[in-house]
Order: structure tokens, then C-alpha cells, then sequence
């Protein structure tokens, strides 16, 4: 009897068994956030000074049902239309939070160690020529997008702006970046 009770629940689902209404706007899009000409999802820029995690906290709070994170890029053309519509005024030292990281303990200079928020692989072509490079030798644990460059590493309590999307996929990757 628990195996059919269990079964049916994995294959309804607690809210259909239930009878368990959700609410429709757990899975909308906050209004603060647009689409970009070229780009899949939704975004906003974040003009706080934050840390990484702060940021990913507050990309993820956007949402109840946390649909919301620290941006993470498909491939080139949709980094390069998020870069050119939200960073494209701004000078070529200026490095945003995005949603890539690694655990303090993964190895530093190895591509494979980075994934993102949603947790899958940093597409490799995302990242700038040599990087990552752990230059700062403190353990550079996350990832920044540059107003004029691609995925860098850097270190975690560096405070940036931010950009936050949205796209349906729960930020279920956590880190240890320190």
C-alpha cells in the first residue's frame, strides 16, 4: 500500500493528490524585469555594491518561487546582447556578479570546477581569453562579467553591481566560495 501511495504522489504530484491549488503568479516574472532584444529570458541590472552571495540572495528573492538568479548565459549571442544592452554605457573596468562559482576547495584553474546557479557547465567560449586565472591568488571563487570583456573569475567579497534573470529554472547550486 505505501509503494502505490508513493508512486502516486511521484507521478501526480503532492498538489494534484491534494488537491492543492498553486498560485499562477509563483511562476511569473517580477515586472522589474525586461527582455533584451537577442536574449531569451528576462534581466534587470542591479546598481548595488554587493557581494556575490548577497547578490544571489537577492536575484533569488526576487521570486517566491525563487525563478529568479544571478544571470547565467546560453551561449555567446545571449551574453553578448546582455552585455551590449545593460553594460554598454559603462567603462571598460566596470565587472558585474553573474551566476557562476566554484567551491573554495574545487580546483582554481581548472574550467570544470565552475558551474552555475542552476547547475550546469560554464559554456566555454563564455569565458575571457586565459581565464580562468586565480590571479589574485585568494581564492578567486566566482564569476564576473565585464563591461568589456567576458567571464572572469574573481574574488567573492568584491562588491558589484549585478544582474539578476529570469528565466523558470530554480537556482538549486549552492557554494562554499570562501
Amino acid at each position: 500500500m505505501r509503494r502505490r501511495v508513493l508512486a502516486l504522489l511521484l507521478l501526480a504530484g503532492c498538489d494534484q493528490v491534494f488537491g492543492l491549488e498553486r498560485d499562477p503568479s509563483e511562476n511569473a516574472c517580477p515586472g522589474t524585469y525586461a527582455p533584451i532584444e537577442n536574449a531569451p529570458y528576462l534581466y534587470r541590472l542591479d546598481d548595488r555594491l554587493l557581494d556575490w552571495q548577497a547578490a544571489a540572495d537577492e536575484c533569488r528573492g526576487d521570486t517566491v518561487a525563487h525563478i529568479t538568479h544571478l544571470v547565467v548565459f546560453d551561449d555567446t549571442t545571449d551574453l553578448v546582447a546582455v552585455q551590449s544592452a545593460l553594460l554598454g554605457g559603462m567603462p571598460p573596468f566596470v565587472y558585474v556578479h553573474v551566476g557562476y562559482a566554484r567551491d573554495a576547495s574545487a580546483a582554481p584553474l581548472e574550467r570544470a570546477s565552475f558551474r552555475s546557479v542552476i547547475d550546469t557547465e560554464v559554456y566555454a567560449p563564455l569565458w575571457n581569453v586565459s581565464e580562468p586565472d586565480n590571479h589574485m591568488q585568494r581564492g578567486e571563487t566566482i564569476v564576473a562579467l565585464g563591461a568589456a570583456s567576458k567571464l572572469v573569475d574573481s574574488a567573492p567579497r568584491t562588491p558589484s553591481h549585478f544582474i539578476c534573470a529570469c528565466d523558470q529554472q530554480v537556482a538549486n547550486k549552492t557554494f562554499e566560495v570562501e
